[in-house]
């Protein structure tokens, strides 16, 4: 790091330092001080400018998840895939209504928050799932930040207030199914304007493809690298659901679902405590704690 010469006046000289030893440590601290504010600069460089999470609960260990819902009897050839796109490496889930169907969970038939996926569905046969990923955003309590609707009852309104975090990095959105079995994922504002009687559905943020358009706060070669999850449409009867195995930015996983799976719209679920189980790709286990589960099965 380069530093411009220490200007002085007569009034103003530094002491002058006598004999080798003390002349030396002069010289230590000077280079101390110097890669002190190198190391400074190169932080403040380089600092995550991610909004701040809305939530802070931490992830929950869990069993591995074969001892609640014996995957061993899972079809393993099903809608499971791994890719690498620039040099990253993700798992998805391609949901397809013809070969399956998919429900959103947030509370048992009692009322009481599900929170983890030990509380969700019993070890039986026909309610072993194929995917299953946390389904969005929520504050400490876990009540939702958004619009939450499971077995077509309301949770948590839409939410078209600003904010700080990634749900409110706007514009958000909503993933959805509606009662007559569509599937859509849909920019907050127009979705508030449509009037659709809803399966589920669960409001996040930030979308990340608007009509085939990236996100407008998205920066190719940002260094904010998140670990990241999110769904995006196929066709009303399709949709693929992606995690990303290691920390990827918002602008490399947008361009994910627009180059490889030709997504006009696509919505970012969550970040750093997602998880994904998915038996297909080997994925045995899911840990945490959270507001709500999207869960894929086969057609019986």
């Amino acid at each position: 790091m380069n530093q411009e010469p220490m200007e002085t006046s007569p009034n103003n000289r530094p002491a002058k330092i006598n004999g080798g030893i003390s002349g030396r440590v002069a010289q230590l601290i000077i280079f101390l001080t110097l890669g002190l504010i190198t190391l400074v600069t190169y932080l403040l460089m380089t600092y995550d400018h991610d909004p701040v999470p809305l939530k802070n609960a931490p992830p929950l260990p869990l069993p591995p998840i074969d001892t609640l819902f014996a995957a061993d009897r899972v079809d393993i050839l099903a809608g499971g895939r791994q890719l690498n796109y620039r040099a990253q490496d993700f798992d998805a889930f391609i949901l397809d209504l013809e070969q399956h169907h998919v429900k959103l969970f947030h509370a048992d038939s009692t009322g009481a928050k599900l929170l983890s996926a030990a509380n969700l569905l019993p070890p039986a046969a026909d309610s072993i799932p194929l995917m299953l990923t946390n389904g969005g955003i929520f504050h400490p309590d876990f009540s939702p930040v958004g619009l939450l609707v499971a077995n077509g009852n309301g949770v948590g309104a839409l939410n078209l207030e600003e904010g700080n975090g990634n749900f409110f990095l706007q514009p958000n959105g909503v993933f959805y199914q509606t009662s007559s079995g569509d599937l859509g994922v849909k920019e907050a504002n127009a979705f508030a304007r449509d009037s659709l009687d809803l399966a589920f559905a669960t409001q996040s943020g930030p979308m990340l493809l608007i009509d085939g358009e990236l996100h407008p706060r998205f920066n190719e070669g940002s260094p904010n690298l998140k670990l990241r999850s999110g769904v995006g449409l196929l066709s009303p009867t399709q949709a693929v659901f992606i995690i990303s195995l290691a920390p990827v930015n918002f602008y490399d996983f947008a361009m994910l679902f627009k180059e490889e799976f030709a997504c006009e719209n696509a919505l970012y679920l969550d970040g750093v405590i997602s998880d994904m189980y998915l038996p297909a790709l080997g994925r045995q286990s899911f840990n945490g704690q959270f507001s709500s589960f999207i869960a894929c099965y086969g057609l019986q």
